[in-house]
Parts: structure tokens; C-alpha cells; sequence
């Protein structure tokens, strides 16, 4: 529709336009493909819409209150140089043209795609998360508390991208070290992004607003919380093990100094999984049947633990999803309870009924979840499927 109204061209097209109105157009552009971006990366969908057609200019960079029915009251100026109501707009557009050739490399299997073009995209997003950085930082003593938000958004939203870009390269380089990079990037990217989730304290702190998203968004909106961080970072767990070897042979010290240390690296990353799996938890226990995300993550930490440990990775696994599907059962059975008491009675008499249908995980095959290569089987793990996913 924006494209219809004529929005994405430039507006010396159409010369009767007031500088208000050439203003509004170029915001209403730049606003809607923000809008229409993230979809395409959640989904893993093509442009449908001709960009190359795109010759838009950028809004310029003045505030709201500036702007009045015919005329702007004062000139523009460049970004570097001052902080308005459209900065942020801004900052975000110098990303955009890299994030379009990013959807497009994720999206369009026919395209042919070197290693070096991947990297080389990736490095210039890096670049971008870097500016802004600097943006926010240069601009800490008068910006208002509430642009947290932002810088923590868009950095997690380039990130992302970076992780996409290099994902399928992160799987190859198990056999090729030539693709060390990748897997090295991706790890990056991650950490970073799960650092977000530090602030999540359920039940005991009141998110704040980026947190809130990460909570109850969907998509890319659950930043440190989606499953493409959780199980990256447990694929890199799970190969850095499957490369030292078993724990410890027989015959063996039980003290190793190479393994501690590897052990120690490896700590971080744990930590870290523990920390998203526990708020998991509690998003459950606020009423949201979302399983997915907190089944895998407590069987893959199972997983690793046994792996490192030297005992039965696969009963582990087993376990922690009995273990897991079992405590969420009875995380939603509290909610209901203490939000609709008059109907915790019949719930129980329904909820009864599972017992006569256990799951035999011994007459599954189950070796396909173990693997997290099998877990990446499209380009966003996530996508946009809403909270009432298992």
C-alpha cells in the first residue's frame, strides 16, 4: 500500500508537495519498512517489494516540533551533529541497506553466495552495532533513561542478522576448520545477546520495558530468550566436549589441568543457559503454555552436563524432559488455580487423564533432538508463531 501511494519515490516527483508533506512522506517510508523488515528475518520470506526501485530520501533530521503546515522552521542537520525526535530513525536507516542484502542472502536459496561476501557483510554489521554504541554513549549525559531501550533493541536486532548470516557456516566448520570464524562469530553474537537477559529476575523483579518484550514478544522480540540463542550456544558446548574427548579414561588422574580449564571456559556459557531456562520457568508460571523453548533447553543443559561428566548423555536427556514437561504441568496448574480457584477441581480431573497416557521415550527415537544440527532446520528457529507454541 505504501508502495501504491507513491511513498518509496522521491518526492521531487511531485513538486505541489509542502516541505511538510515531503517531511511526513519520507518518515511514513522509512517507518514502514522498519515495520516490514523484522517479518521477512522472523519468517525467513523474500522481499516481495522491488527496492532497487526505491529513491526515497532520508528524513531529515529535525524535531517533530519543528515541522509546521507548510514550511519547516529550521534547517536540518546531519545526525552527528544533533539529537532529535528522528535520530533513532536514522540510525536505523544507515543499517537498512545492509539488512536488506542480509533477508535477501537468508531468504533466496537460488542465490549463489560466496563465504567471503558473508563475512564481509557480517563485518560491516558489526560495524553498524559498533556505531551504535558510539552513538549512545556520546550521547549519555542528555539522553533521556528511556533510550536504554533502544540501544539494547537495535543491537540485539544487527546481531541477529550476524548470526543468521553466519549459522550455516557454524555447522561446517565441524568439519572444515576453515569455517573456525563462524562459529566463532556466532558464539559472539549470542553471549551478547543473552547478556540482555541478565536483567530478567522473575518473579522477584519487575522487568523493565526491554525486557518486558523479550518476555512476552514473539520472533526476534524474545532476543536472548528465542531458541536460535539457545541452541547455538548449547551446539557450541555440545562440540567443544565432543572435541575433548571422553571426561576421563580409566587409568586416568581425576585431575587434569587441560580439562579444568576447558571446563572453566565452558562455565560462562552454562551459567548463562541456566539463567534463561530459569525465567522460562517463569514465564510458565505467569500463565503461558509455551513449552518448546523450556523442553529443549532442559534437555540439551542435561545433555552437556552428562556428556562432561562421562555419564549416559541419552538417559539425561530423557529425564530432564519428563523432569521438565512435569514441572511445567504443575507451573500452569498454579496459575490456574490462583487466578480462576472455582475451576482448579474439574482442571485436575482432566489434567488426571494424562497419567493414563504417559509417553514411552524408550519406544521413541529420540537421537534426532540430541543432535543440535537437527534443531537447525530453517533459517530463524523462532519465527512468528505466537506464544501457544509446544
Amino acid at each position: 500500500m505504501a508502495m501504491q501511494m507513491g511513498l518509496h519515490r522521491n518526492s521531487q516527483l511531485f513538486p505541489t508537495l509542502s516541505h511538510f508533506e515531503v517531511e511526513s512522506r519520507a518518515r511514513l517510508w522509512a517507518t514502514v519498512v522498519e515495520l516490514y523488515l523484522p517479518s521477512l528475518l522472523d519468517n525467513s520470506l523474500p522481499t516481495l517489494a522491488d527496492f532497487e526501485a526505491v529513491d526515497a530520501e532520508a528524513p531529515s533530521n529535525i524535531n517533530d516540533s519543528d515541522l509546521t503546515d507548510g514550511l519547516i522552521t529550521k534547517a536540518p542537520e546531519a545526525l552527528d551533529e544533533r539529537t532529535t525526535d528522528v535520530s533513532i530513525q536514522l540510525l536505523l536507516l544507515k543499517s537498512q541497506n545492509l539488512r536488506l542484502r542480509a533477508i535477501r542472502i537468508l531468504s533466496d536459496v537460488r542465490l549463489q553466495t560466496s563465504y567471503e561476501m558473508v563475512v564481509d557483510l557480517a563485518n560491516q554489521l558489526r560495524s553498524a552495532c559498533t556505531d551504535v554504541a558510539e552513538f549512545f554513549q556520546s550521547r549519555a549525559s542528555y539522553l533521556d533513561p528511556e533510550t536504554a531501550f533502544h540501544r539494547k533493541y537495535i543491537d540485539m536486532y544487527l546481531r541477529r542478522h550476524i548470526l543468521l548470516l553466519h549459522r550455516p557456516f557454524m555447522l561446517q566448520a565441524q568439519k572444515d576448520p576453515l569455517f573456525y570464524l563462524s562459529r566463532k562469530t556466532c558464539l559472539e553474537s549470542c553471549m551478547i545477546i543473552a547478556s540482555y537477559t541478565d536483567e530478567i529476575k522473575l518473579p522477584s523483579t519487575e522487568p523493565d520495558d526491554f525486557s518486558n518484550l523479550m518476555v512476552h514478544g514473539s520472533g526476534h522480540f524474545r532476543g536472548g530468550l528465542s531458541l536460535d540463542v539457545i541452541v547455538t550456544l548449547a551446539f557450541e558446548l555440545i562440540t567443544q566436549l565432543q572435541e575433548d574427548g571422553p571426561s576421563r579414561a580409566p587409568g586416568q588422574p581425576s585431575y587434569d589441568p587441560a580439562r579444568e580449564l576447558a571446563q572453566a571456559a565452558r562455565k560462562p556459557i552454562i551459567v548463562r543457559l541456566e539463567h534463561i531456562r530459569e525465567q522460562l520457568f517463569q514465564i510458565i508460571a505467569l500463565g503461558n503454555p509455551s513449552l518448546k523453548r523450556s523442553g529443549i533447553i532442559s534437555a540439551l543443559l542435561a545433555y552437556i552436563k552428562a556428556l562432561e561428566a562421562g555419564e549416559n548423555a541419552k538417559a539425561a536427556f530423557y529425564d530432564a524432559i519428563r523432569e521438565c514437561m512435569e514441572k511445567c504441568l504443575e507451573l500452569l496448574k498454579d496459575h490456574l488455580a490462583a487466578h480462576t480457584p472455582q475451576a482448579r477441581e474439574p482442571t485436575d480431573k482432566i489434567l488426571a487423564l494424562a497419567d493414563h497416557f504417559e509417553i514411552d521415550f524408550d519406544t521413541l527415537d529420540m537421537d534426532a533432538f540430541m543432535d543440535p544440527l537437527n534443531l537447525f532446520s530453517a533459517p530463524a528457529l523462532d519465527g512468528d508463531s505466537g506464544s501457544f507454541s509446544f
